[in-house]
């Protein structure tokens, strides 16, 4: 892979970093692609058409987000205004990267010395699947490499990364004790006194190093980190925190401790050709001991036979060690096609992205996953899921989508009941419906299949918040911040909960800490400014609303909230510049969420109107009418409690 020089900087092409002086610059995915595109075109203008097909294939964008992204990328180049050291716009055409540019490539280490030199326990004669113990893994790098030279060798991922993981580590123990110390524990108190064993998966070591085959090992982990979840009495840690790991130095006791947690389960994967030779291993966080290993070689097209034997051990040696813990209803093992199952994986591995044009990637993922076996019940549950997700978020249309979110749900419920994610994406369902009873029945259903289902959790408590039930909430997002521990998700809805609570300046300090972790994690900006904007602090909001935009891409809905914020800040100009926009866009534009931008510029016969027509298209942002403040100034108005009433809200 290559690595490009020019000025301070380095970029690391295979590993994705930009680097200054060896030191890590924090750039936006899409602006890195960028980059990358304009130094393997160095010297060459690049159209701006051809940047959006190759950053943003097969996905229609508008140039804004080319010109936010180049404007993000000078900044962490440092080009102050007017100034282009390294980027050059042409004006009506492109692009084009000026600068002398120095390109080699990274050393390629041997099979064996990317493998630890030491292996205190072993189960396997393959030096590339022997298991880890509790020893810290790093490759063989000469003492004398700079920080660069180590983070431009290909095969030696841990070294320069684990920089990085021990600063975003301190940073989470920061936010941890902050938790802990300044009255907030009861958020984030466990009730480990309910379980007798707690586990971490962390995520697979794709050994062959082929960026094709993440998704295997990533695949992998997730399913046994799922099929763990649904034993009883036991904590399984959510893929969010234990990913966290993912290609980082690896110490076991450390993270377990991190995660809390008393045992760990570590494995590596190497495809050869047709063939599959994976190693597994059961480690005691405590001490670091070794408690089971496991070799196993088989081809590829048995690698879903292949997972839930994996599972089906580590669930029993699991149990022989836990006091009447018994594994929940197991859902059916039904016949599935590998095909179905590889695209299943590879779905989990674009949606675990958590970028628009990456889930509509899953989102295909998942379509072609049921065309290959319309009765693989897990495929129809999860293709429903993110459905649901896009179209929730105003990326889809909800007219076009929620009957086939419908469909799959159902389908995969009558091929089988006990599924936890089908039960979850119909909670979903009848949540959108208004249908609050049930989808309060469904979601619990859910739970009560798979305990560890945090995102249940997360979304029990979204629901909770929409219904009043705020203490509720807060409990539930608790619950699903201790499975998802090192989420800075899980941490950011802590925020949300507190602004829906109107506990404002307890919002803005815990988002405050959540940016010192990342500064780039737009959730928190988003928080952050509905926190000050609940305030009345309406420049610090749209300050934070930008930011929010800058590091999450925009959205009619970012667009309608960063419009009712200037309008309170009195630059009713910009208000309606935005609003004209979004009442002219071929985009999807929530009528419930237009009505919040009504509302903050005073028009609330236009405001009634929009809701009114949320109300005749059944529009999924009405469920948080009587949790969003922006609409507290309308409350006492005859027509909001009439529409509260025939929403079922009050």
């Amino acid at each position: 892979m290559s690595i490009y020089d020019f000025g301070p900087f380095s970029v690391d092409a295979h590993r994705r970093l930009l680097l200054r002086e060896g030191a890590r610059v924090r750039l936006p995915a899409k602006a890195f692609e960028i980059l990358l595109v304009l130094l393997e075109e160095n010297g060459r203008l690049v159209e701006k058409d051809e940047l959006l097909k190759r950053v943003w294939p097969d996905v229609v964008v508008e140039e804004n987000n080319l010109t936010v992204n180049i404007s993000a990328l000078r900044k962490s180049l440092e080009e102050s205004p007017g100034e282009h050291r390294y980027v050059v716009t042409v004006p009506g055409r492109g692009y084009q990267f000026v600068a002398e540019v120095h390109q080699h490539y990274a050393d390629e280490l041997s099979d064996e010395a990317e493998l630890p030199s030491q292996i205190t326990q072993s189960v396997s004669s393959d030096p590339q699947l022997m298991p880890r113990t509790q020893e810290v893994w790093t490759s063989e790098v000469d003492a004398s490499h700079t920080d660069t030279d180590q983070a431009s060798s290909q095969n030696n991922r841990y070294s320069y990364s684990s920089l990085l993981v021990v600063a975003a580590l301190v940073g989470t123990a920061i936010i941890v004790a902050y938790f802990a110390y300044s009255g907030y524990s009861h958020y984030f108190a466990g009730d480990d006194n309910k379980r007798n064993g707690s586990i971490a998966v962390l995520p697979f070591v794709n050994m062959g190093g082929d960026p094709d085959a993440e998704y295997l090992s990533d695949g992998i982990s997730e399913s046994l980190i799922n099929t763990l979840s649904e034993l009883r009495g036991v904590k399984v840690i959510a893929s969010n925190s234990s990913f966290q790991y993912k290609n980082k130095e690896i110490d076991i006791q450390k993270v377990a401790s991190e995660l809390g947690v008393e045992e760990i389960v570590t494995g590596r994967v190497l495809r050869r050709g047709e063939s599959l030779l994976i190693s597994v291993e059961l480690v005691n966080g405590r001490d670091g001991t070794h408690l089971w290993g496991e070799q196993y070689d088989r081809k590829a097209t048995d690698l879903f036979g292949l997972q839930s034997q994996i599972s089906r051990t580590v669930v029993e040696k699991l149990r022989s060690r836990l006091t009447a813990n018994q594994p929940t209803q197991r859902t059916k093992q039904l016949s599935v096609d590998p095909r179905a199952y590889e695209m299943v994986l590879k779905g989990r591995f674009y949606l675990r992205k958590q970028e628009v044009d990456s889930q509509n990637k899953a989102l295909e993922y998942y379509k072609q996953a049921v065309e290959i076996d319309p009765n693989y019940a897990l495929a129809n549950a999860e293709l429903a899921a993110t459905y649901i997700v896009l179209y929730g978020s105003s990326f889809l249309d909800p007219k076009e989508f929620r009957p086939k979110a419908e469909a799959a749900t159902y389908k995969a419920l009558e091929l089988d009941d006990n599924l936890a994610e089908a039960h979850y994406a119909l909670a979903a369902l009848k949540q959108n419906n208004w249908e609050w009873a049930s989808a309060e029945r469904e979601i619990l259903r859910a739970l009560e299949l798979n305990p560890n289902l945090a995102d249940g959790y997360r979304f029990y408590s979204y629901y909770l918040m929409v219904r009043g039930r705020f203490e509720e909430s807060v409990d539930a997002a608790k619950r699903a911040h201790e499975l998802d521990p090192l989420s800075l998700a899980a941490s950011a809805h802590i925020v949300n909960c507190l602004n829906v609570a109107r506990h404002y300046d307890e919002a803005i300090e815990l988002s405050r800490k959540i940016l010192e972790l990342d500064h780039n994690f737009a959730p928190a900006h988003y928080s952050l400014a509905g926190a000050y904007e609940g305030k009345g602090l309406y420049l610090d909001a749209i300050y934070e609303r930008q930011e929010s935009i800058k590091f999450g891409g925009d959205s009619p809905s970012d667009q309608i909230y960063l419009g009712a914020v200037y309008a309170k800040a009195g630059d009713l100009k910009t208000a309606h510049q935005i609003l004209k926009r979004l009442e002219t866009s071929k985009d999807y534009v929530s009528p419930g969420e237009l009505a919040v931008l009504y509302t903050s510029l005073g028009e609330r016969d236009q405001a009634f109107a929009s809701l009114e027509k949320a109300y005749a298209a059944h529009d999924l942002q009405l469920q948080f009418l009587g949790a969003d403040s922006s609409f507290d100034s309308l409350r006492e108005d005859p027509r909001f409690k009439d529409l509260m009433h025939r929403i079922g809200l009050t």
